[in-house]
């Protein structure tokens, strides 16, 4: 086998990196984001791979940014579907329901009020 030309490097170094990015955002952002990164590092590196193969080159890198791209996808995957959403409780959220529930005993009793001004006309 022949040794690899330079812009097969390249394209593996680009592909081993979308994926690292893919990875890392896999661990930080839960949702489906990573899997932007990590398909354009998989697609990437599956290309430097066939290419590669057709010359009968070798490339070690297109093999780590596959196995880096494919190992991201199931990461990013298998968070997205443990992490459960979280939602933000606001300090204050009792003191304003009490608030909304004073305002709407007060317009009950204004209701009422208006009631009897118009039974007495």
């Amino acid at each position: 086998m022949e040794k690899s030309p330079a812009y097969l490097k390249v394209f593996a170094i680009i592909g081993l990196l979308t994926a690292f990015v893919g990875l890392i955002i896999a661990f930080k952002i839960p949702g489906n984001i990573a899997l932007i990164p990590l398909s354009l590092g998989l697609i990437i590196s599956f290309l430097v791979f066939i290419t590669a193969k057709a010359k009968r080159i070798k490339c070690f890198g297109s093999y780590v940014a596959l196995a880096v791209s494919i190992i991201g996808i199931v990461v990013a995957l298998v968070f997205n579907a443990s992490v459960k959403p979280v939602v933000a409780v606001d300090k204050n959220q009792e003191q304003i329901i009490e608030q909304t529930n004073d305002s709407i005993v007060q317009s009950d009793e204004l209701d009422d009020a208006l009631e009897e001004l118009d039974d007495l006309e």
